[in-house]
């Protein structure tokens, strides 16, 4: 499931439309939120 952060950012992206640019450490699942 989606850490608040991912989910975050998933519903701006989402339901909003917004671009986003969102980074973070190795294994923070950045590839999983954009998958």
């Amino acid at each position: 499931s989606l850490t608040s952060d991912q989910r975050r950012v998933y519903n701006l992206v989402v339901f909003q439309g917004k671009n986003v640019f969102f980074t973070g450490s190795a294994g923070t699942g950045k590839s999983f939120l954009m998958k």
